[in-house]
């Protein structure tokens, strides 16, 4: 989740959240939710400050199919959700969901494919010319192996940053390595 906030002056970041994981019919899933709350100080898009910043937050993810004989391969789902104040947050509501296939090739099980939209409702209090940001983005991450991976992504974004910046198109190639 985005939540843009432009200031805290002196505050405290409280989040609180639950959540629970369990199978169904012999597939896993996962359900978070929670809430944050800022007692910083925040000016207001249309004049004034609060003294405070609170939101809410979804996410949800459940796998749909594995092969026979393997826990790690499969396709899975996501869904996600975030809400912040449109008074002072640049992004007032998210929503986000896509599809992962964790080991398409039998070959490479620790590889994964997905393909994902998000959809940022900017706020209406604010001097944006659009009020939404979409983002379409596809990856294919290649476990070299030893903790590296490779990851080309490709994403198009409709009315980036809510302005009048032409909609985008870009590719890049991630290289992580975890030790």
């Amino acid at each position: 989740q985005r939540v843009w906030l432009p200031t805290d002056r002196g505050g405290k970041q409280v989040f609180r959240g639950e959540g629970w994981g369990s199978h169904w019919r012999g597939l896993p899933y996962q359900v978070k939710w929670g809430a944050w709350r800022d007692t910083g100080k925040f000016e207001r898009f249309q004049g004034g400050t609060v003294h405070h910043a609170s939101g809410l937050y979804l996410v949800a993810s459940r796998k749909w199919w594995q092969p026979k004989g393997s826990k790690t391969r499969g396709v899975a789902t996501f869904f996600q959700y975030g809400q912040a104040p449109p008074s002072v947050a640049l992004v007032r509501q998210h929503v986000g969901g896509g599809v992962v296939w964790y080991g398409p090739l039998r070959r490479r099980p620790a590889d994964e494919m997905g393909l994902a939209f998000s959809d940022a409702l900017l706020t209406r209090q604010s001097t944006f010319e659009h009020h939404f940001e979409n983002e379409v983005e596809l990856y294919y991450l290649l476990d070299v192996g030893h903790g590296l991976t490779v990851r080309p992504d490709f994403a198009f974004y409709q009315h980036p940053n809510g302005g009048g910046l032409p909609n985008t198109v870009l590719g890049i190639v991630r290289l992580m390595y975890e030790f």
